[in-house]
């Protein structure tokens, strides 16, 4: 008995991982796309497009991680995607939002580890 419930917290901290990984994945790839822009003077709507291009499969998997812990908690398979989708959204938003605040002091946002 002992034995599964250790197993049971080691799988919940697993997934746990998974989804933080994909996060922070997606995150520093949207960083990567804003680094580029910021050095070529670029604007945050050709941010928001390249981070969108470039970070593609970072998003599937962050969005996949989303919808797979909502499934765990008993969202219906609609719910999950809908709420992967505004999560994925809002993350990248964040970050456009904060882009000009980047440009007009002339700094960088950091990578997550």
């Amino acid at each position: 008995m002992h034995v599964s419930l250790v197993l049971a917290l080691l799988l919940t901290f697993v997934q746990g991982d998974t989804f933080d990984k994909a996060r922070k994945a997606y995150s520093n790839c949207i960083i990567d796309a804003m680094h580029a822009q910021l050095e070529s003077e670029g604007t945050k709507e050709v941010f928001q497009t390249e981070a969108n291009a470039k970070c593609t499969a970072q998003r599937a998997k962050y969005r996949e991680a989303i919808i797979t812990e909502e499934l765990k908690y008993g969202a219906s398979r609609k719910e999950a995607e809908e709420y992967a989708d505004e999560e994925a959204e809002g993350l990248l938003a964040g970050w456009v939002d904060g882009f000009n605040d980047y440009k007009a002091t002339n700094t960088r946002p950091t990578k997550e580890r």
